[in-house]
């Protein structure tokens, strides 16, 4: 779901290519706003939203609500609109060649457990003690920002 180098005016055309749905997105680098991006949904019509970043690197479209990277911004949307003119439901697939600045290759899923319960992780799925215990990074049903978040924070709660 991220494009680089792709412009407000492409990101329209592919969004409302025939098989693009409500709730399809992407985000893009900002064309006016050099080392910020844009979320671009397509509802009625294509909609654009600056994703601006904080002195801490952390991201945030509304001030009210801050992410600490970009996937976590869209597993948050992709929940709930919360501002935004509807919900993420699915990444702009690049129905074009390279030759438009576009990368041809599966964004990845967006996936939300609702049944997913803290209480069955065991400690070493998050921290970096005993790896060869450990499931390995892509089997960890944690993503690496939050593996690495809750390290952070225990490391400071010591």
């Amino acid at each position: 779901w991220l494009f680089e180098g792709l412009g407000r005016e492409k990101a329209e055309e592919l969004l409302q290519l025939p098989d693009t749905k409500v709730g399809s997105f992407m985000i893009r680098e900002s064309e006016t706003r050099k080392g910020l991006y844009s979320l671009s949904v397509r509802h009625r019509q294509v909609k654009h939203y600056r994703i601006f970043r904080l002195p801490n690197n952390w991201y945030y479209i509304s001030p009210r609500q801050t992410f600490q990277c970009l996937e976590d911004l869209v597993n948050h949307y992709s929940e709930v609109s919360d501002g935004l003119c509807c919900v993420l439901t699915t990444p702009c697939l690049a129905q074009c060649t390279n030759n438009n600045g576009v990368r041809n290759q599966e964004p990845p899923v967006v996936m939300r457990n609702k049944n997913f319960n803290w209480k069955n992780i065991h400690r070493l799925q998050i921290s970096n003690e005993e790896p060869e215990n450990t499931l390995a990074m892509d089997d960890s049903c944690l993503s690496y920002g939050l593996r690495e978040s809750i390290a952070s924070y225990i490391s400071l709660a010591g």
